[in-house]
Order: C-alpha cells, then structure tokens, then sequence
C-alpha cells in the first residue's frame, strides 16, 4: 500500500479556468484538472503528487517561471481516484 510522504509544504493560489479553456480542455487529459500557482522553487517540477486539505492530487504539468525576480509556477493536478489512478 502506498503511502503520501511530504517533501515539502508550500503556499499555492488556485487559478481560475477561462470559459473557453474549460471548453478546450472538455474531452481531454485536462479535463476535470485544477490549477495553482506555486512560488518558484526547481523542486516543483519533479513533483508527481500534491496533498490540499487531505486529497491527494496527480501533478499533470508544470509550468515554471525562472526569469523574474517574484516567479510563480503553474501546475495543472488532477483528483487521485481511491485506486491510485487519476479521475476520467
């Protein structure tokens, strides 16, 4: 049985979907998928999982931002089914 081991704590903001990405994400690996913003730290992009509030979150994609002095990285996570897998 796996179990969630944190490596880190970090502050995140959730980032709202425009109308046109939720329709553009519809029928896709991003569908069903939340995104935040993370302070830059190069340690997010190895992330595989996330925990907010106690669910567990697949990392989807990560899009970080080095070149500014105050850098926020985006990353996309998606719900962990009770089975290990991802939603959808």
């Amino acid at each position: 049985m796996s179990v969630f081991v944190p490596k880190m704590k970090l502050h995140y903001a959730r980032v709202k979907h425009s109308i046109t990405q939720r329709y553009l994400a519809e029928g896709t690996d991003l569908s069903d998928t939340i995104d935040i913003a993370v302070r830059h730290n190069d340690s997010v992009e190895e992330m595989q999982q996330v925990m907010i509030d106690d669910v567990a979150y697949n990392v989807q994609e990560v899009s970080p931002d080095n070149e500014m002095y105050i850098a926020y990285d985006f990353v996309t996570i998606k719900k962990v089914k009770k089975g290990g897998g991802s939603r959808g």
